[in-house]
């Protein structure tokens, strides 16, 4: 009942309201399209003025059409010049699809030269006495230009009820001179429906009538066509009594343009809408009940159903799963339902699996403790005991060697410092320098600014030793090496060059292809790189770079990029990759 009422105090209040409504909006439209009828005209007869004036219009090679009236009527105009006034008014009317027929009258010759856009249309040349009288009603009007309202004019023959409206001005030897010495005149007739060239063009139908009126209170055009050539006060008053009126001057053309739009029209309309409306309301009141009725039995079955399987799963049957017959709200709640069991079952085994591999991880780290301090022993005692036999090299080597593995051991991290790494690859250089017996240099050019850097720890080491081994091991002698550690803007690059054998193009293609590849690889030169690579692209993904520069002959240049951060930033930036 509280719905019943409301909707039908909300229609009648709505209802009452949609009249005053409408009437503003198509008044405001209305107002609109009188303004659009108004500027449309005055461009009509600014045209109008601007023919006008063209047949006062002379050039360098020929007069104007005044200047060929204004002649002595006493000579008759050449063939060539009569030829040349009908071309000009052809021109003139094809110009503008308005204009309908456009005259041009010689007085002293009692002369009429006509051009029509319309087909079949002739003048009544033969008739001189009509001519002359036609003539004589122009020249007796005291104004130089007027307008002649709807008409059919009988100079155009056959004689019709095709009405026009005349446009007409006098001419005189001067345009600037109104001397009375009148030598001719001209006239461009245009139909009514002009007027209602922006009305028909308006994509939406206006409800009233727009009137365009002259001086004279005559009506020259009207879009219902229902008053043109009646005078303004023979149905204005009886019509205007529930009408909206609004009336707009043009002080260019001196025309009056008045909209007058009948209320009754949508009071009519608003009728017909309020029955329609009060039928829909309440059949769709009726409808409405019954599938409220039926929606509340379904909902409410599905709901107790969930309610029933959520029962089930607090007593820990988490594999429970609930058909989803819809998309709808009921719908989504059984589907997010089913999610959340899957969820909560497969985190269940997941936590119950990782407590189990974490103890398993924590037996084999306790185990591999004992592991280092064995081997550093080890290799502590051998050292000992070539020192004992007087193998000062190999001593050293051993030493070297047990340097580097308590290194290891020390940095337990992923991420080291630059200067930390440095001194790792200094003391392997220096192992692999006794190995090859000093037939190679080395030179490091490390800024002062990266020292502070973080870096992958063990990154340098493969690059080094892939140098060493493949590039300057073949050589007998003046083998030579550069460590470059620099910043590149916000990168730090790690540059490797030796003047080793160098690689071919072919040869760079397959290691660069190795690389990318997951799996195993034999080839020893291939291992480290892969091992950089992959280690690079865990660590930073795309934000990285490792180029490999070779020439056959002329030794190989390996550089990498890892964005210029300290050991605690990259720390940080790796661990929320995976965070």
């Amino acid at each position: 009942m509280i719905i019943i009422a409301g909707l039908s105090l909300t229609s009648y209040y709505i209802l009452s309201n949609m009249v005053n409504k409408l009437i503003e909006s198509e008044a405001k439209y209305e107002n609109e399209m009188l303004d659009k009828t108004k500027s449309y005209t005055e461009s009509i007869f600014n045209d109008m003025n601007s023919i006008f004036i063209q047949l006062y219009t002379s050039n360098y090679y020929s007069n104007s059409l005044v200047d060929l009236i204004s002649q002595s009527s006493n000579t008759a105009l050449s063939v060539i010049e009569e030829r040349r006034i009908n071309d000009s008014l052809q021109t003139i009317a094809r110009s503008h699809s308005f204009i309908t027929d456009i005259l041009l009258l010689d007085y002293g010759r009692e002369k009429v030269y006509f051009y029509s856009n319309e087909r079949d249309r002739d003048i009544t040349i033969d008739d001189r006495s009509f001519i002359g009288s036609l003539m004589d009603s122009l020249k007796t009007r005291k104004t130089i230009k007027g307008i002649l309202p709807n008409h059919a004019p009988l100079y155009i023959v056959p004689s019709s009820d095709d009405q026009v409206i005349s446009v007409f001005i006098n001419l005189y030897k001067d345009k600037y001179v109104n001397d009375g010495s009148k030598i001719g005149g001209a006239i461009i007739n245009f139909k009514p429906v002009v007027f209602n060239t922006p009305v028909a063009k308006s994509s939406q139908k206006i409800k009233g009538n727009i009137l365009v009126v002259d001086e004279s209170d005559i009506v020259l055009s009207d879009t219902n066509n229902e008053h043109t050539g009646q005078h303004l006060s023979s149905f204005v008053a009886d019509e205007s009594r529930n009408a909206v009126v609004h009336k707009v001057v043009s002080q260019e053309t001196g025309l009056t343009f008045i909209d007058m739009m009948n209320k009754n029209v949508f009071y009519g309309d608003i009728h017909d809408v309020q029955k329609k409306v009060l039928n829909i309301i309440f059949i769709c009141l009726a409808a409405l009940i019954l599938l409220s009725l039926a929606a509340t039995k379904m909902f409410t079955r599905r709901i107790k159903l969930l309610i029933k399987q959520m029962k089930v799963v607090e007593k820990g049957k988490f594999d429970t799963q609930i058909q989803v017959r819809s998309n709808d709200e009921i719908g989504f709640l059984e589907a997010s339902f089913n999610n959340m069991c899957r969820k909560l079952e497969n985190n269940i085994k997941t936590i119950y699996t990782a407590q189990i591999r974490g103890k398993n991880a924590e037996l084999k780290a306790l185990q591999s403790q004992i592991n280092p301090h064995f081997m550093f022993n080890t290799l502590e005692s051998i050292r000992m005991m070539a020192l004992m036999n007087k193998d000062q090299q190999a001593a050293g080597m051993i030493h070297i060697l047990g340097n580097m593995f308590r290194w290891n051991i020390r940095m337990k991290d992923l991420i080291v410092n630059v200067s930390d790494e440095l001194e790792y690859i200094r003391a392997y250089v220096d192992l692999q320098m006794i190995r090859y017996k000093h037939k190679f240099s080395v030179r490091y050019e490390v800024e002062n600014s990266t020292l502070r850097l973080g870096i992958p720890k063990l990154i340098i080491q493969p690059l080094v030793e892939n140098a060493i081994h493949h590039g300057l091991g073949s050589r007998s002698e003046n083998g030579s090496m550069i460590v470059t550690l620099s910043l590149d803007h916000d990168m730090l690059s790690v540059q490797i060059m030796d003047n080793g054998e160098g690689l071919t193009n072919e040869q760079i293609a397959t290691i660069h292809k190795k690389i990318s590849e997951d799996g195993a690889d034999s080839d020893l030169y291939s291992i480290g790189l892969k091992n950089v690579g992959q280690r690079l692209l865990l660590m930073f993904d795309r934000m990285h770079e490792l180029n490999i520069s070779s020439k056959a002959g002329s030794g190989t240049v390996v550089n990498i990029k890892i964005p210029a951060l300290t050991k605690e930033a990259m720390i940080e930036y790796v661990q929320s990759r995976y965070s």
